[in-house]
């Protein structure tokens, strides 16, 4: 029996972890189980409890994942079960299958399942009393099922009554539907302030519940979130554009949708570096203050448990109400306190990750703003696609491309990157001449700003498809962008804001580089028979000429005399150090080498290596470094991943991630790529120069090497620095290689 159940248990592992269809085929493998086993009661089958479970995992897998024709298959297997063994209240364990189907039903056609609905809502209010959040689920579908019947004053109704079950239970999950239900009626009765209010409060709500309630260790309930986030913002939308209307002013509800907006903005990748720091961003400390870091983080995981546990409570005595509503007030004054102290403390010692940081205003952003440059920030949302443009005096919400033409343009662009072109003139590559039209139009708004005299740096804060879109090549007036205005990528209004608040005055550079890393064949295989996409490597021979030369950019006359005299840096292996540089190369280029804590004295980053942005699970993007020659058991395996290159704190003035794809990554609509490139600067990097796309080692040296040339002679012009040394490149060099570069962080 107990052997019986790991099938059951792994199958709702899979769904909370959000791989559905693994989900769907362990719980019809254990549906299969107990309809055969051994100790049911004979005759029982199909009616056996585990069997009726299973069934419900199933259709709450297939709502979960949403696809063409899952809310008819989840109601085909749903309903059954209900109306055989659920409408009787014979089995209380399984009643959420109510409301499941009920939801089932109004994905697919609420008008054709009317009475219904109503029928089975009335059965699950009765059948689910003694549950809170069942109840308030059930009340919730009564509110869509009214909205979806042309009815949002009723529906408006039945969430201001469900409203005080959810503050006293703090069921946090169904106030961010409820909050979106609400801002979707307001906006069809034509209110569309209280809406954009309403979509605010469950943006609010959103943030707080994930990071609070750590959903990110799920991936399948940060994945449901996920889809509410769209929803929220494409509702917030639409309610900013109907107070327009409404008003006649193009600004009403323009700071609160930009709040909005910025409170998403950077959140999906902030998630995926949570779901994979644990305390190992401890590393470095010593034992005392490791200890006491670790305690408070456990407490404060308690005092979280404490608190949703306490809330899960039903007291059925008013006198017991009012006791827990104290033991709550006692222990959140706790919780914050705690909170307050864990934040502190790991500010004090530059461990985790700064995730509190509340979104700035557009007045903020625009103080922060210097003379001459442009701000754009992107937002794409299904069927449109818009950006936020602000100047240090204006504000504007303006289109940007969207649909089968721009989808086209991006998709040639990923495969021309993803070639071998040696075109040297932009008038060459037709895919960027087809980005070019979209985004650049001949009397589009970007055009007209980007050919005022007073724009001279373009911040360009991309997200979903925009972040792929390599601006500097762009053609502008038979040009590239680059002869014209310096770009360079921020992730946000926010992180600008907070970046510039906590500039410091340039210290002494020390470097810190890497170059030609040890890929063994053994090693190598290894990786491979592990799948990871590092099963490819090959040296990288000119990373070494690379990192050479960057030295001698630090170097004194003496030292710049020792390195030039090493003839072959390709076969040169060990550790070179200088006043103000250390090299690793060859077999020394080590992970072991990169541990937090241990990049204190360190100014300048530089990695010349393989790369490898993993386009579905962030984490899994890395450095690669030298591998072990042999497989010993609990040694790294050389690789530096997402996760771990953001734990290296420091204080950067510049981070170059001389490898393939580094800046590249996973997007969504209100995201930005979830990149080395972004991990470089949660690490402490003010800027980082990264790549779009694999470039050739040879190439890569000789662009990198002139940037640092560039930016070393007027540190206060790291954008403006490698426009320069594009604008060079044009027509000398490969478009692919001298595009793919890019800055983000800090321009000036």
């Amino acid at each position: 029996h107990r052997l019986a159940n790991v099938d059951p248990n792994l199958a709702g592992a899979w769904r909370q972890l959000g791989q559905l269809d693994r989900a769907i085929e362990t719980a019809r493998r254990a549906e299969l189980a107990y309809d055969h086993a051994p100790w049911q009661p004979d005759g029982l089958g199909r009616d056996a409890p585990g069997v009726i479970a299973m069934q419900k995992l199933v259709g709450q897998a297939l709502l979960q994942r949403d696809g063409p024709g899952d809310a008819a298959a989840a109601r085909r297997v749903l309903e059954p079960l209900v109306e055989n063994h659920l409408l009787s209240g014979a089995d209380a364990t399984n009643g959420d299958a109510i409301p499941s189907l009920v939801q089932a039903m109004l994905a697919e056609d609420a008008a054709g399942h009317g009475p219904a609905i109503e029928r089975l809502l009335a059965a699950s209010l009765r059948l689910n009393a003694s549950d809170p959040r069942l109840c308030a689920r059930t009340k919730l579908l009564l509110a869509v099922a009214a909205a979806k019947a042309g009815r949002p004053r009723a529906a408006l109704a039945q969430l201001d009554a469900l409203q005080p079950v959810l503050d006293e239970h703090a069921l946090s999950g169904i106030t961010i539907e409820a909050a979106t239900l609400r801002g979707q009626c307001l906006l069809l009765l034509d209110v569309p302030d209280a809406a954009l209010l309403a979509f605010e409060a469950a943006a609010a709500a959103m943030a707080r519940v994930v990071l609070e309630q750590e959903l990110w260790r799920l991936q399948g309930s940060l994945s449901s979130f996920q889809r509410q986030f769209d929803g929220v913002l494409t509702g917030a939308f639409a309610a900013q554009r109907a107070l327009v209307q409404q008003r006649g002013d193009p600004g009403a509800g323009l700071v609160e949708l930009y709040l909005l907006a910025q409170r998403f903005h950077g959140f999906e990748s902030w998630c995926w570096l949570l779901a994979a720091q644990g305390d190992d961003d401890l590393e470095g400390l010593d034992p005392e203050r490791r200890a006491d870091l670790v305690a408070l983080r456990a407490d404060v995981a308690r005092l979280r448990a404490d608190d949703a546990e306490l809330m899960r409570r039903t007291p059925r005595h008013p006198r017991a109400a009012v006791r827990r509503a104290a033991e709550r007030e006692q222990l959140r004054e706790r919780l914050v306190a705690r909170e307050a102290l864990l934040a502190e403390r790991e500010r004090e010692l530059g461990v985790g990750l700064p995730i509190a940081d509340a979104p700035s205003r557009p007045e903020e952003v625009q103080r922060v703003l210097r003379p001459g440059e442009l701000l754009v920030e992107c937002i794409e949302l299904p069927g449109e696609a818009w950006a936020f443009v602000l100047t240090a005096d204006t504000l504007e919400l303006l289109p940007l491309p969207h649909g089968e033409a721009w989808q086209l343009a991006v998709a040639n662009l990923r495969s021309w990157a993803a070639g071998a072109s040696n075109e040297t003139e932009i008038a060459a590559v037709p895919v960027l001449a087809q980005l070019g039209s979209e985004l650049l139009g001949a009397d589009g708004w970007l055009t007209r700003r980007l050919r005022s005299s007073s724009v001279e740096e373009l911040l360009w804060s991309p997200a979903g498809s925009f972040g792929l879109v390599p601006l500097a090549a762009l053609p502008f007036d038979q040009e590239p962008l680059v002869t014209r205005v310096a770009t360079c990528g921020v992730r946000s209004g926010t992180l600008l804001v907070r970046q510039r608040a906590s500039a410091a005055e340039p210290a002494p550079l020390r470097l810190l580089a890497v170059g030609n890393p040890r890929y063994p064949a053994p090693a190598v295989e290894r990786l491979a028979r592990r799948a990871l996409a590092a099963g490819s490597l090959h040296a990288l021979p000119h990373t070494a000429g690379e990192v050479l030369e960057v030295a001698r950019l630090f170097a004194s006359d003496r030292e710049r005399a020792q390195l030039e005299r090493i003839a072959a840096p390709a076969s040169f292996d060990g550790e070179l150090r200088g006043n103000n540089y250390r090299l690793l190369l060859g077999s020394a280029a080590r992970k072991e080498a990169f541990v937090p804590g241990a990049l204190r004295d360190v100014s300048v980053l530089h990695f010349a290596c393989h790369g490898y942005a993993d386009p579905t699970v962030p984490p899994l993007s890395f450095l690669a470094l030298s591998l072990p020659d042999d497989e010993v058991p609990g040694a790294t395996d050389g690789l530096l991943r997402l996760a771990e290159l953001s734990r290296l704190r420091g204080d950067f003035e510049l981070t170059v991630l001389s490898a393939c794809g580094s800046g590249a990554g996973t997007t969504r609509s209100y995201e930005g790529a979830t990149s080395l490139a972004w991990a470089a600067q949660i690490a402490g990097a003010r800027r980082v120069l990264a790549t779009h796309w694999p470039i050739g080692d040879e190439h890569a040296k000789q662009l990198i090497t002139a940037f640092y040339r560039e930016w070393l002679a007027d540190r206060a012009t790291a954008a403006l620095s490698l426009a320069r040394v594009q604008r060079a490149a044009i027509g000398r060099a490969p478009v692919r290689d001298w595009a793919a570069l890019a800055l983000w962080g800090e321009p000036r």
